[in-house]
């Protein structure tokens, strides 16, 4: 893991299992910044639907949200910083 990054976002959403699908729910997600070693990296299929290796403006033309948009930002920050 990159040192000194760490971003909390809370959204509203609509819960698509258990026993509140179809409730709304408030959804608190944290994200961690790591250094991958291979680029065949391995995700737990529970928790993500997918991942793609792609460039920071390609990245960001994915995105729909700001929030998200604004932790990829703050991301691409830490990763030059870290790589003074």
């Amino acid at each position: 893991m990159i040192d000194g990054f760490r971003e909390n976002i809370t959204y509203i959403a609509v819960s698509n299992r258990g026993a509140s699908k179809g409730q709304t729910i408030e959804k608190h997600v944290t994200y961690f910044l790591c250094r991958a070693s291979q680029k065949d990296a391995q995700t737990e299929d529970s928790e993500i639907g997918g991942h793609e290796w792609l460039v920071l403006n390609e990245a960001e033309k994915r995105l729909r949200f700001d929030s998200i948009k604004e932790v990829l930002r703050k991301a691409n920050e830490c990763v030059i910083i870290s790589k003074k």
